[in-house]
């Protein structure tokens, strides 16, 4: 699974009960039914941009680790550094391999390797390896270097959108079977309420209410009593709203 808009690197397991050692073994990977790797973004905010401060700090290791102690299908993780992955697909393996750039602020042209997942022929765990993959040996050629110029046709924006204060790291696991873990950030004090709402507008469930100091949060919301179905969490804020997905899967 590809996916990127949280903006920060991410490499999983996938699996229905990554607490149950009966259904995942933690060690071997054993009961993962596929793998995930999410892109950092080149430009786009992430986690140090949103709370304000300059690249790896004490709060940021502390975020990662316990981020990874409650999901302990996540395999690494890294909040900060902005980049891309180049994915090598062959027969015997899928490889994906991080970079990071120097600056997003100046243009560059240096980057650095961070490290390479794989996940092997017939297998849906992941492993990492410290190397990147092997490079073609008749690779296309680079994208040129002078870009077309674009031409901005509008710019929709939402004032009620809490995206700029709070941002959701993600809901996990998803799809979900008995309870659901929502990671967020918060850059600024302010009063968060998490509503669960079914597909017909329904809130199924409502937490918090309560204010918070800037810094990163776990919420565990109890889903037993929940049906299978399409659900959508709402995050609010006296800075507006912002709303995640997840599936409800028994």
């Amino acid at each position: 699974v590809l996916t990127g808009d949280i903006h920060c690197s991410w490499v999983s397991d996938l699996t229905k009960n990554p607490y149950d050692p009966k259904k995942y073994n933690l060690k071997t990977g054993e009961g993962s039914g596929a793998v995930e790797f999410v892109t950092p973004s080149i430009s786009s905010a992430n986690v140090d941009e949103l709370l304000g401060v300059r690249g790896r700090t004490p709060f940021i290791d502390q975020a990662e680790g316990i981020i990874k102690m409650l999901n302990p299908h996540i395999k690494d993780l890294e909040l900060t550094n902005h980049g891309y992955f180049i994915l090598d697909v062959t027969p015997e393996k899928a490889q994906a391999d991080y970079y990071f750039v120097d600056s997003i602020a100046v243009p560059t042209k240096t980057e650095k390797f961070w490290k390479g997942f794989y996940s092997p022929e017939n297998s849906s765990t992941v492993s990492s390896v410290s190397v990147p993959a092997i490079a073609k040996l008749n690779p296309p050629d680079f994208a040129p270097e002078t870009v077309q110029e674009l031409t901005l046709v509008s710019k929709e924006t939402d004032e009620n959108d809490a995206s700029n204060s709070l941002l959701v790291l993600g809901i996990y696991p998803n799809p979900l079977h008995t309870y659901m873990n929502i990671g967020y950030v918060l850059k600024v004090p302010q009063i968060v309420t998490v509503k669960i709402y079914g597909e017909l507008g329904d809130e199924i469930h409502s937490a918090l209410g309560t204010n918070q100091e800037p810094g990163t949060y776990s919420l565990l919301v109890d889903t037993k009593n929940i049906e299978n179905g399409k659900y959508y969490c709402r995050f609010i804020t006296q800075n507006g709203s912002t709303t995640r997905t997840f599936i409800v899967n028994k």
